[in-house]
């Protein structure tokens, strides 16, 4: 189940380079 903690990482990093 470590691909949905991939997924998640990269999600995370797309919400950080999205404007707040």
């Amino acid at each position: 189940m470590i691909n949905a903690f991939n997924i998640i990482s990269r999600f995370e990093k797309l919400i950080e380079m999205l404007p707040r």
